[in-house]
């Protein structure tokens, strides 16, 4: 990967794939990533490992049938489940395993999505982040897979409610 500045962060293989009438067969997404690191593209999300039994089988192929230039090869997925030890959780287990060099993490930042979709306080989101990004690194297999920098995006769906007045 080059040292510019700009860099493309491509999600057609995970983003892409779920418009309706597209179905990415494993072989479907190796080629696709081929092509996308021929164009220069630096980061290629891959997909939901330990969520999509397809994109767990892309990542274990891409580690012995891929022979990236350019590109790094990312792992999208969540943070711990609440309740859950980082070390006991199986979705963390499967973005570590996919052996990607580059994991994105999606996490809550509305207080109403924490309470509804996590069913779950802030301060236990927040420990779900912490724990994901900082407890999970003894077991990550590649080494850093965490590491900082960290780059934190906020989704452009939904503002960050931190304020439970501002809910009113």
């Amino acid at each position: 990967m080059t040292t510019d500045a700009f860099h493309v962060y491509d999600t057609t293989l995970r983003d892409g794939a779920q418009r309706e009438g597209i179905s990415y067969s494993v072989n479907d997404k190796l080629v696709v990533a081929r092509l996308l690191d021929e164009l220069g593209v630096a980061f290629i999300e891959g997909g939901w490992p330990g969520a999509l039994p397809k994109d767990t089988e892309f990542f274990e192929r891409a580690k012995t049938e891929l022979d990236l230039k350019y590109a790094q090869l990312v792992a999208f997925g969540s943070t711990r489940k609440a309740g859950v030890a980082v070390e006991d959780d199986a979705q963390v287990k499967a973005l570590l395993d996919s052996g990607a060099p580059v994991i994105t993490l999606v996490a809550k930042s509305d207080v109403r999505h924490v309470a509804e979709a996590l069913r779950t306080t802030p301060e236990e989101n927040l420990a779900m982040v912490r724990d994901t990004v900082v407890d999970a690194q003894p077991f990550a297999p590649v080494r850093g897979a965490f590491s900082l920098p960290l780059r934190s995006v906020p989704s452009p769906s939904a503002k960050d409610r931190s304020d439970p007045e501002e809910l009113r």
